[in-house]
């Protein structure tokens, strides 16, 4: 349990084993390394518990302490020290703060798929790579390609939203016809709603990969 005291420190309750210290180093190279470095800064004075995700695991974690070597703008050697509170295995039903960006893309376009649409497997592929992380400067296709996934699912919510408009459960001649328009319009807010969740996590993993903030 983490608790959060007046000066803004943060203390964590570990029930069972002592509390384990994860501590990992590298660098920030390139014309964003800066900003990177910032936001492992700004991690630490914020206190709140984070997800740490590597391989198949996941704990939460608060940021003990940032090393940084600035060598220049573009190469800033790293050391970061996170103190883990809580461990979570991921797996396909597991609870979706604990799950690794990947399977919140793959979650996400199996719920679109469900619904009725269909994207292409690029699209799925670019997402990843933009929510993971791994580069000096967002790379230039997979930005375009969120950018048109995000206005695809944008055009599908808003003529689902223009249909559901239109629609009147005023008269039907059989109980059979009323039937039939409820589950129908039941299903349009079903795909609003995957909609709308496909809508946030793509923005934000697209504002995350532009401006050099951990997703």
């Amino acid at each position: 349990m983490v608790h959060r005291l007046g000066s803004g420190a943060a203390i964590a309750d570990w029930l069972g084993d002592d509390c384990p210290l994860m501590s990992f180093q590298g660098i920030f190279s390139g014309a964003n390394a800066i900003n990177r470095a910032r936001t492992l800064e700004e991690l630490r004075t914020d206190g709140r518990p984070l997800v740490l995700t590597w391989d198949m695991h996941s704990s939460y974690v608060l940021v003990q302490d940032v090393e940084l070597n600035y060598q220049s703008a573009n190469w800033i050697k790293y050391r970061l020290t996170c103190l883990a509170t809580r461990t979570a295995e991921l797996s396909a039903t597991g609870d979706a703060l604990f799950q690794s960006p990947a399977s919140q893309i793959s979650a996400i376009f199996d719920l679109l798929t469900n619904s009725g649409e269909n994207y292409p497997a690029f699209q799925r592929t670019s997402l990843m790579e933009l929510a993971a992380g791994r580069y000096d400067l967002p790379p230039a296709p997979a930005l375009q390609s969120a950018s048109d996934l995000l206005e695809s699912v944008r055009r599908g919510f808003a003529a689902a939203d223009l249909y559901v408009g239109t629609q009147s459960l005023e008269t039907f001649a059989t109980a059979s016809a009323f039937s039939a328009r409820l589950i129908d319009l039941a299903a349009q807010a079903r795909y609003q709603a995957v909609s709308l969740l496909a809508l946030n996590r793509i923005s934000e993993i697209q504002i995350t990969a532009t401006s050099g903030r951990p997703v």
